[in-house]
C-alpha cells in the first residue's frame, strides 16, 4: 500500500569526535579481572544544519539517542533539540552542541541517532517535516556524518489533507 512508501526530504549534517576508554575511575581498577571493566564511549559534537528541505518557514531538529540493552547513557539528556532557524538560500544552520557519554558491556546495540525535523510556520503551528536514523561513527577521531531524512507518503485522502493544511503526512507510532 501507499502508506509504506516514502520520499526523500533533506539532509542533516553532524560533526563529532569520538573517544573510547576503559573505566579507570574506580581505585580498584587494577585489582579487577579484565572482564570486570566496562568500556566507555564519549561523543562530543554538534548538529551542524540541514539542506534540501525546500521550506521557507522556520525549521528545528530533534535528536533522540537510541542504544541497545547493553549500553547505558552516563550523561543525560537523551533528547537534544536545536533552535528554530530560517533558511538563507538552501541551508539551515543549527550548530547545536551535544556531549554524550556511554558505558557498554559489549558492542552490540551501538548508539543511533533518531532525527525528527520540524517546521514552525508564521502562525506558530508546529508540524513534522521528516525523519531520519543514523549510526554514530565506530572509529575514534573526527567524523562528519550526513543523515538523509524522509517523510511517509500517504494515500490520496491524506495527500489532499496535507495539501490544503500545508503539512506533511506523519508516522502514527514511533518507538523511542
Amino acid at each position: 500500500s501507499d502508506v509504506y512508501k516514502r520520499q526523500v526530504h533533506g539532509i542533516v549534517f553532524f560533526q563529532m569526535i569520538e573517544q573510547q576508554k576503559a573505566d579507570m575511575t574506580n581505585e580498584n581498577y587494577y585489582l579487577r579481572m579484565k572482564g570486570d571493566s566496562k568500556a566507555e564511549v564519549h561523543f562530543i559534537g554538534q548538529i551542524v544544519g540541514g539542506k534540501g528541505f525546500d521550506i521557507d518557514d522556520g525549521l528545528f531538529c530533534e535528536m533522540l539517542v537510541s542504544t541497545g540493552d547493553n549500553w547505558s547513557l552516563l550523561s543525560p539528556p537523551k533528547l537534544y533539540q536545536t533552535q528554530t532557524t530560517y533558511t538563507d538560500g538552501d541551508l539551515n544552520i543549527w550548530a547545536h552542541p551535544f556531549d554524550l557519554q556511554f558505558g557498554a558491556n559489549d558492542l552490540s546495540g551501538w548508539p543511533k541517532g533518531v532525527i525528527r525535523v520540524w517546521r514552525l510556520d508564521g502562525l506558530s503551528k508546529i508540524d513534522i517535516v521528516s525523519y531520519g536514523i543514523y549510526n554514530f561513527p565506530r572509529t575514534a577521531g573526527f567524523s562528519q556524518v550526513e543523515c538523509e531524512t524522509w517523510s511517509p507518503i500517504g494515500d490520496w485522502k491524506m495527500n489532499s489533507f496535507s495539501f490544503f493544511m500545508k503539512n506533511q503526512p506523519c508516522l502514527l507510532y514511533t518507538s523511542d
